[in-house]
């Protein structure tokens, strides 16, 4: 047997492009998706500085329309309405100046609740508690014939004036 002899060749290097694999995506796809977060991010921005100027006029407006209610409240004679139509104007104060549900609530529910304006300053929601208790009284409890209730209305006027010149505090997220 006759032994074969080695070539002495040597083989051509293979090609190895389709084994390099291909970028995922090209450069310009890139460039755009940063383009278009760019553009989202001033999008919102200018979404959440509109949103903070509206709030101010919101307050406003409810401001004007509880003093409004107020004034009004003034005419009422009678204890018991007069009560109702202070503590109503102030709650629909707090509903759309604080976007608290103390409108929809009872005296004792608003009091239970703990955080329950936590926006405030401790000192604003003590007054405003006390402010409360009065009315819920006045409300409630029975009432002496000749009492005098002409500083009310003044009273939750000064209320209604503090509150609205108390800035809210962000709260920590729970």
């Amino acid at each position: 047997m006759e032994e074969k002899q080695p070539s002495l060749e040597l083989p051509d290097i293979p090609d190895v492009g389709p084994l390099i694999p291909a970028p995922a995506l090209p450069w310009w796809v890139w460039v755009a998706m940063a383009a278009v977060c760019m553009i989202l991010a001033l999008i919102l921005l200018k979404a959440l500085k509109s949103r903070k100027s509206q709030q101010a006029p919101l307050r406003e407006l409810a401001f004007r329309e509880a003093m409004a209610s107020l004034e009004k409240a003034r005419l009422i004679t009678a204890p018991i309405a007069l009560a109702t139509a202070a503590s109503l104007a102030i709650r629909q104060y707090l509903a759309a100046a604080f976007a608290d549900p103390s409108l929809y609530e009872t005296h004792e529910e608003f009091l239970s609740r703990h955080e329950a304006l936590a926006t405030l300053p401790e000192s604003s929601r003590q007054r405003l508690a006390q402010d409360f208790d009065l009315l819920a009284r006045l409300k409630y409890a029975p009432l002496e014939t000749n009492r005098d209730l002409s500083g009310l209305v003044p009273q939750m006027i000064q209320l209604l004036e503090h509150l609205h010149s108390v800035h809210p505090v962000p709260t920590a997220a729970p």
